[in-house]
Order: C-alpha cells, then structure tokens, then sequence
C-alpha cells in the first residue's frame, strides 16, 4: 500500500485518472506504474522517479476536483508547506508540481510498503500496551517537530498513519486539511471520517492547530487501546455533539489491562477545553516516555497526568494578592501521589473568619497571651513526639514482624507486560536483564528467568528475566546471476536460507545461475533471520528435440562382393552403446539434483535427471550412439564428472 490518505475502493474518478496516467510521463520525471487508491480528494499512484531512479508515491488531484481552480490553489499551497518537512517519522515529500498536458497537479512523496493504522487498529486491536505506547510517541515527535516550525496536521487519523514491514510508524497527509474543509459540505465521507477525531474547539474555528492534533492523537491512543473509538454515532452532527458534550469513557472500563497512568494521559488529551490539555507535544512526550520507561522496567504506573490538575485550584486559590492582609503560611511539599490524594479545602472561608475575628477585637479589648503561647508550644511538643514514634516505629517494624514469602511463578513464554502485571499482584520486582534477538521466540517475550518458578523469595525481592526482541529484521541482498553456491553463501552471511529451488531453461544463462529470487530485492524490503528465500535456476538452453529413432531397413541379400570389404569401423558410426554410470551423493544434508549428459554422433541430450538425498548411491545407464561418445555428471549444476566412454556394456 501506499503512502495516500485514507485510501477507498476505486470510483468512476480513480478509473478515469488510472485510465489517463498509467504508463505516462507526470511532469516529464515521473512514469507512473500501478494505481494504489484513492482518498476523498486524491488519486495515488505507485511511480518511479527516472532522474533519481528511486520508488515514489505520486498524489494527484481527483480529475472530478481539477476544474476547480480554488481547490487546485488551496492544494498547491498546503503541498509547499509540506516540502520543509524533513523526520523520519514523517513520510518526506521530495517535490511539487503541476503537468499542463495532463492538467495534473501533483506531489511526489516517500513511498511506504506497509498499511495504514486504521488496517492494523482492525485487525489486532487492542494493542500490546507497548505497541501503543511507542505507536504514539513517534507520532507525538512527528507533531513536536512539525508544531515547532509552525505546520499542524489538521487531519490526524489512523488513515494517515502508515505501518512499515519492521514496525516504524510513518504520519502522512500534511497540509491537506484546508482544502479538505472546502470539499467537507459537498462529501458526507470527509465529514463522517473527520468528525470521529475533531476536538470540540473545532467547531468555531476550522483552522488547523497544535492542540487539535494532541486531541486527535488522544483519540487514536484511545483506538489503540480498546479497538474502539471513545465517541460515536450515525451521523458527523451526532459525533460531534458528543465530543462538544459528552465526558469521555474512561479506558480502563473497556480494557481493565490499561494502567491508570497511560488513562490518564488518554483522558488529559480528550479534555475538552484546550488550556485543560497538553499544552505541547513536548509535554505529552514526557509522560508517555516516562510510560515506556515504566513498562520496560516493571515500575509503578498508579500515578495520573490528572493529579496534578486537581490540585491546581487549590493552590492558585491560596495564593494571596498584593493587596491581601491574610498571611498564609507556605503549604509543606508533597510527592505526586499525595497530591492525589489530597483534598480541596476552602480558603475564603478561613479569610471570613479571620475578618469576624478582627471586627470582634475592635470591639473587645484584647484577650491575654500567655495561655495561647502556653498552649501552642504544648501542641508543638506533642506533635513532635508523635513523630518521633512514628519513625521510630517504621524503622523496627520489619523486624518486628516476619516477612511474607512469594512463590516466583513460571514467567518464560510470557510478555515482559505480562509478567509486570503479575509481579506488581504477587508483590516482588521484575527485573529486565538482557534482551537479544531470537529467531524463535517473538519480541517482548521472556525466555529466561534466574529464580526458578516454584523457589521462594521475600515480598519486595527481585526477579530478573531475559526478554526476546524477536528475530531480527535483515535486508533481503540480491543474489540473482549466482551460482547457487555463491547464493547460498551470501544469504547464510545474513541469516537467510535458501528455500524452494526450481529451474528453467534460458538462452541466455549459463546452467546453475540464479535467473529469480522471491521475495525480490528491492533495498527496501526486510525480512526476519531464518526466512528462506526461493530461487530459480538456468539449465541453459533447450536442446533441440531427438529425433524418433527410425528402423533401419533390412539389407537384401547380395551376391558375394568380388572386390575389396568396407572398413569395419565404418559400420560402428551408428550404432547404439549402452553404459553404467555409478555416482554417490554427499552427506552434506542437503537434497542433490543429479543431471547425466551425453554427447553423440546426435548431439547434445539429457540421460538422467532425478533428485537424491545426501550420502545415497546410484548406478544409471545410459545410452549413446556412435563415436566417440562424452558422458558429464552435473551435481547441483556443478560438473562432478566427465570422462570419454569406449568401453559399452
């Protein structure tokens, strides 16, 4: 698939651009070769630049948009702001331009092997917690980097993210929402497929901005996440009033397995006023790494983006004004979970009572201290004793009382997720120590733990793991016009094996050397060690067919020659000689295809062509007519044997 937005089956327009551009030359510089699909507003092809001689995806107004000249400008506009645009998490657009002949304009973009995310989200959803999670950090650093040169997205959905064969995710389509919104009235489509991630500011502003990207972003964790969107509806009006009106469902809810950490940072980015959201890319990333970090590591994630927030009012509340006459004494400073546990308390009140108290003394005369004093310092003591104990007290328990035993369970097979969830319930610490590639175990899979399962170890205690990263991904090289031996020698330098060999005659190859290989090299492709990759090879040419042997006539019998006899081995020309031909194969574990060819007074021919095991003998005949006759043995395409036959059977 392509790097287009949203592809859609293809229309009567998708034909007719198919129609009017495959095969042709855009712009001079760009043959296109295969339509990829179409969006609510461009076709994609799948093209070949011939001056840099590379795979590119070429976007072109649909043809049903290209007599519209305010569409055409708007799009060429949003295409040039695009140019700029150089992460690796953004599919890179290399040019822009227009096609008089064929009234095109267009775009060559980065193109991308791979699906969309809304595919994937189809497909696998929910996602591991960590699929997820660095899902959106690339696409948070994708908008941080695009935020900072002053470029949103507008039109951040799952359709716009594209998934490469190693798992890099890639966000496309930028600068493509203006015109988006001066088509959105005439195509329920646009407005159906935008009104599912447009945050609820949007509908007084239709401008792209930074903190509508954080709310579409939200939402596509929010679909990563429970496989589901967090609001919806039959029509874009009804979806649209529940994001202007509606709380969002908490995640949790529809999958328990989300920690209360990643929720709240779904949640804060679906607030519905900006100021109550990340207030930039920067910030969301620093809590979804901070995420990663937690989930890699088996730390803590009851803590919540949210707390914070709540505590907030209260603070700014206790504040006092430059004019205020209330001391307030500085609030002591407490850890992000306490903050969360904390309560609002009401200041304007205390600021009441304390006014009641001086109208009081106005009208009273003032009351004698010493007692106060007396008192104050009582409580001053009592409170420091209580302490004291207190600390006191934390630093004996543990060997006051005996610590609880865990038994360590069996964690091999399990996810490093998995095991975290489990550990955190049994109360011991996951430790990650190692991770390599294996070509057998999937990534984030653990395949080694230290402490037996079924051992004993006190609460709080480690258990350290070795987790797979799963077969690593290598580049496919191109062995074609080999020999197989030198094929097979550069796929195992990789860790690749040769799979399925099959072989076909070529007039132009010399017999043994690769004509195909599948999958193909293309300096794109990837594949995991192990992969066996199929080959074809030249048996040379064909040679001309044997003629059907014919009877030779019955000689009639003749009177006695009188004069001198013909030379004997005049006669042996034609005839037909039998020989045995013994071979072993190698024990070398592979299979060997075994070819005996022979060289006549008829020419070239095959006498033997069959398929052994390693280490298996053999005894062939074969047949040849006149002299002299040649018989070579072909092992695998090398030549094994050759020798000059006299002797017949």
């Amino acid at each position: 698939m392509s790097s287009e937005e949203g592809l859609r089956p293809e229309t009567s327009s998708g034909e007719k651009d198919r129609v009017r551009l495959i095969n042709r030359f855009v712009g001079k510089r760009y043959e296109v070769l295969e339509f990829v699909g179409e969006g609510p507003l461009l076709s994609a092809f799948r093209s070949r630049d011939q001056q840099l001689n590379r795979i590119v995806t070429l976007k072109t107004l649909r043809s049903d948009y290209q007599n519209r000249p305010e569409l055409v400008a708007s799009l060429r506009t949003g295409f040039a702001e695009t140019i700029s645009l150089s992460h690796v998490a953004i599919a890179r657009a290399y040019d822009v331009g227009e096609d008089e002949e064929l009234t095109a304009l267009y775009q060559a973009e980065e193109f991308v092997r791979g699906i969309d995310l809304r595919e994937r989200i189809r497909r696998a959803a929910p996602f591991q917690l960590t699929a997820a999670v660095d899902i959106a950090i690339t696409l948070a650093e994708a908008l941080e980097y695009a935020h900072h040169r002053g470029i949103p997205h507008g039109d951040l959905c799952p359709q716009n993210v594209l998934i490469g064969p190693d798992g890099q995710a890639k966000l496309t389509g930028f600068g493509i929402a203006p015109t988006y919104a001066r088509i959105a009235r005439e195509d329920s489509t646009v407005l159906m497929r935008m009104a599912y991630y447009a945050a609820p500011d949007l509908v007084t502003s239709t401008s792209p901005s930074a903190s509508a990207d954080l709310y579409a972003l939200a939402v596509i964790l929010f679909e990563m996440l429970t496989g589901e969107a967090p609001f919806q509806g039959d029509n874009p009006v009804q979806i649209a009033l529940r994001h202007a009106q509606e709380a969002p469902p908490a995640p949790r809810t529809v999958n328990q397995a989300i920690p209360r950490a990643l929720e709240g940072v779904v949640l804060k980015g679906l607030a519905k006023r900006p100021q109550e959201r990340y207030m930039s890319a920067t910030a969301l990333l620093e809590d979804l790494r901070q995420i990663r970090e937690a989930l890699r590591f088996g730390r803590s994630l009851a803590w919540s983006p949210l707390d914070a927030q709540e505590t907030a009012p209260v603070a700014a509340s206790a504040t006092p004004t430059a004019s205020s006459s209330v001391r307030v004494m500085p609030a002591p400073t407490a850890t992000a979970a306490e903050a969360g546990r904390r309560v609002s308390q009401p200041v304007a009140p205390v600021a009441k009572a304390v006014h009641d108290e001086r109208d009081s003394e106005e009208k009273t005369p003032p009351p004698r201290r010493t007692g106060g004093i007396l008192l104050a310092i009582n409580l001053t003591l009592f409170l420091a004793l209580i302490g004291t104990v207190a600390l006191v007290f934390n630093g004996i328990r543990p060997f006051l009382s005996p610590a609880n035993e865990v038994i360590v369970p069996e964690l091999r097979g399990k996810t490093f997720t998995e095991a975290t969830a489990i550990a955190n319930d049994r109360h011991f610490k996951l430790v990650k120590l190692a991770e390599e590639f294996l070509d057998d175990k999937p990534a984030n899979v653990i395949y080694e733990q230290k402490e037996l399962p079924g051992s004993k170890i006190l609460e709080g205690k480690e258990v350290t793991v070795k987790v797979s990263r799963g077969p690593e991904m290598v580049p496919i090289p191109n062995v074609e016009e080999m020999t197989l031996d030198k094929a097979q020698k550069e796929l195992e330098k990789i860790g690749l094996k040769v799979g399925e060999v099959t072989r076909r005659f070529d007039p132009l190859t010399g017999i043994g050397v690769v004509l195909e290989q599948l999958p193909r090299s293309d300096g794109v492709e990837r594949r995991a060690r192990g992969t066996k990759i199929d080959l074809t090879l030249s048996k040379g040419p064909e040679p001309a067919p044997t003629p059907e042997p014919t009877p030779r006539p019955t000689p009639e019998p003749k009177e006695p020659a009188t004069g001198p006899v013909d030379d004997p081995s005049d006669l042996a020309d034609t005839q037909l000689r039998t020989f045995r031909v013994p071979y072993k194969t190698p024990k070398d574990a592979q299979q060997h295809h075994v070819v005996i060819q022979i060289e006549d007074a008829d020419g070239t021919h095959s006498g033997y062509d069959s398929t052994h095991g390693p280490g298996q003998s053999i005894s062939v005949e074969v047949s040849g007519i006149g002299r002299p006759i040649t018989i070579k043995l072909y092992d695998n395409d090398d030549l094994k044997a050759q020798t000059l036959a006299v002797k017949a059977k």
